[in-house]
Formats: structure tokens, C-alpha cells, sequence
């Protein structure tokens, strides 16, 4: 575990951001009123970065905590000079969230047809280029 900081949401609230990495791994996890309310988990292949899990509790979501997670996984793997950074959405992502793919596209991630370790039950894959 790295150090915590701390992330502050739309609304006002401060969370709690824990950091761990390791050779193959890095995940943030959002913390609030000490449960876990979000996290985003990476693994890598090569010179790319994979999406395993990305979420945010529904009760929290809108704030900008999705946002605030996903912009530190685009900027660690920037500094790590990573080319691209790959995630599956499943059936159930888009069922929780309507509005995911959207989402992704804004903050500038592109659909492709599929990448290596892509997810079996993935119904959308998606891509974004560091370069």
C-alpha cells in the first residue's frame, strides 16, 4: 500500500484514496466513512495497461469519483510509458450503468474488436492510445 491521499467528490465529500502497485498490478480503491465505495484495478501486458475492474457504488456515482479514478490510471500509465490502455464492458456493466460507453468515449477511449486478455464475455471492447 502506498500512502493515502485523499480525493473530494462534486459534492463536497472527502474520500479516502488508497494506492497499491506491485510488478503486474496497481489498483486505487475509494474509501468513505471507512467502506469501500470505489476502485479501479489495472494489470499489464507488455506495453499496455488492462482494465480488470472498474467500479463506483451506485449511490456515488455522478459526483466525478469514476472520473477522478480513471484519470489516475491514464496518468500512471503515462508516466510508466505505456501505449495503450485496454477494458471490456460486460452485459451487466451496461444494464448498472446505461450511459458507460459514453462515458468512456468522452474521456476520449475508442471501441475496437478485441484485445489480448480480452474478457470471453465482453459485449464491447475499448482502447485508448497514450501516444
Amino acid at each position: 500500500m502506498g500512502p493515502i491521499q485523499t480525493i473530494t467528490d462534486t459534492r463536497g465529500r472527502t474520500y479516502l484514496l488508497d494506492f497499491f502497485e506491485a510488478r503486474d498490478q496497481v489498483d486505487w480503491r475509494v474509501k468513505y466513512q471507512g467502506k469501500e465505495i470505489g476502485k479501479i484495478v489495472c494489470t499489464f501486458d507488455r506495453n499496455d495497461m488492462i482494465g480488470q475492474d472498474f467500479e463506483v457504488e451506485k449511490h456515488f456515482r455522478r459526483a466525478r469519483l469514476g472520473t477522478s479514478l480513471l484519470n489516475l490510471a491514464i496518468a500512471y500509465a503515462k508516466r510508466k510509458g505505456l501505449q495503450h490502455i485496454f477494458g471490456s464492458v460486460v452485459t451487466k456493466d451496461l444494464s448498472d450503468t446505461p450511459d458507460l460507453l459514453k462515458f468512456y468515449e468522452k474521456r476520449g477511449f475508442k471501441r475496437v474488436s478485441g484485445y489480448p486478455g480480452s474478457l470471453a464475455n465482453a459485449v464491447v471492447c475499448l482502447s485508448m492510445d497514450l501516444d
